[in-house]
């Protein structure tokens, strides 16, 4: 079975952003984009299911998209408000109208959702099956947001005998925001100002960016869901979602006593799948799990401000990940079992800077530290200290070159 929808380029690292039920529960991803015929593989590495939001990364990304130009959106800092000219591209009712994007105008009707929902805007364009995930912004090119969903016209006929029209709703940026804010990805809004483009302009420079998404279920995918059942354990812990075999599989909320939280997918009884875990103390982890670890692509924030987005396995640092602490400071590079092991590049805040090799979250190895005075070291490490043959230039242009030994010059070469 596959399913199609809208989606649009917001960062030329290949980041795109949809709604979730777009991708819910595919086994893959393809991404087309109107002036190229490569179709992209792309997969999630962020999702709100409540709030319907998914962020995709295509895969083997090559910046070919309107090659590699600026994404012409600009930042909205004003209130959403009704009466507001808005536009959406997309690609409704999949390839029957054809390949290429379709804009839709209207205006936003209500700064609300159903049931006056505040993450929703409810607007009047015209939207059709396929529209979902489209982006959504105002004549001067300010992105307001992404297009969610249609009223329901069956349920909404039924109980009034009246047929709605051109009921539709769009999620606010914000709220996409907040989820991009747990990945290491924002969106490049332009510095530009589109005030004096023409709408015909304007469009014509966002439809690039505007993607088609086909995401194809295996037969597993297609099974109708579990039930849901509410299970609190002997403990006090408690599970609410979709159950299966006597044990939670599916997407469920698993509630622990000590206040700890844990909303995603689930697999015999083990976090499997995409998942966020908050605990008591305010640490945040968004990403993808396995047999009950953080294990593949996920980001991790912790209370005090430091962020780590990168790969995971066995609950721990491992593969490539950058984390960028609270101080300002900032590593990018290999890590095992949660410490710094490879090649990788730790940025100081004051300015100072090293590349180089890591052994056990110590500097070891070949490596170069730049200073923010202007001085450079470039050589042999150990255990985080010049160790072995290595050159210290001065600012001044000075050199010691020669023998080091736990950072003090030894013999001259």
């Amino acid at each position: 079975m596959e399913t199609f929808g809208s989606g649009v380029l917001i960062s030329q690292e290949g980041i795109i952003v949809t709604n979730n039920h777009v991708v819910d529960g595919e086994s893959s991803i393809e991404i087309r984009f109107p002036d190229i015929l490569t179709n992209y593989s792309a997969r999630v590495i962020a999702r709100d299911v409540h709030t319907d939001i998914a962020i995709l990364k295509i895969k083997s990304y090559d910046k070919s998209v309107n090659g590699g130009h600026p994404i012409p959106f600009t930042k909205n800092i004003k209130k959403i408000r009704s009466g507001k000219e808005v536009h959406t591209i997309g690609y409704p009712l999949g390839n029957i109208l054809g390949e290429n994007p379709r804009l839709s105008s209207g205006r936003i009707s209500s700064p609300f959702g159903p049931g006056d929902d505040p993450r929703y805007f409810q607007i009047d364009n015209p939207t059709q099956p396929g529209n979902s995930g489209g982006v959504v912004f105002d004549n001067s090119g300010n992105i307001m947001g992404i297009i969610m969903a249609s009223i329901d016209t069956e349920s909404i006929y039924s109980s009034t005998g009246a047929i709605p029209q051109n009921i539709n709703f769009a999620i606010k940026i914000s709220y996409i925001q907040s989820l991009l804010d747990s990945t290491d990805y924002n969106i490049d809004y332009s510095n530009g100002n589109n005030d004096k483009m023409k709408l015909e302009d304007l469009i014509e420079s966002i439809e690039p960016f505007s993607c088609q998404i086909f995401a194809k279920q295996t037969i597993n995918s297609q099974a109708p869901k579990n039930a849901k059942k509410t299970y609190t354990d002997s403990e006090g812990n408690k599970y609410v979602g979709e159950w299966e075999n006597d044990e939670p599989n599916g997407y469920g909320t698993f509630t622990y006593l000590n206040g700890d939280e844990y909303v995603g997918e689930w697999k015999s009884g083990e976090r499997n799948g995409q998942g966020t875990y908050t605990d008591l103390d305010g640490n945040k982890y968004v990403g993808e799990w396995e047999n009950g670890e953080r294990s593949g692509q996920g980001t991790f924030a912790f209370s005090n401000g430091d962020k780590y987005v990168g790969e995971w396995d066995n609950g721990k640092y491992n593969g490539q990940g950058t984390i960028n602490y609270k101080n300002g400071d900032k590593y990018e590079g290999d890590w095992v079992n949660n410490l710094r092991n490879g090649q990788g590049k730790y940025a100081f805040s004051n300015g100072d800077e090293y590349v180089g090799e890591w052994e056990n979250g110590e500097r070891s190895g070949q490596g170069t530290s730049t200073f923010s005075n202007g001085d450079k070291y470039e050589g042999e490490w150990k255990n985080g200290k010049y160790n072995g043959q290595g050159t210290f230039t001065f600012s001044n242009g000075d050199k010691y070159v020669g023998e080091w030994e736990n950072g003090r010059f030894i013999t001259k070469k």
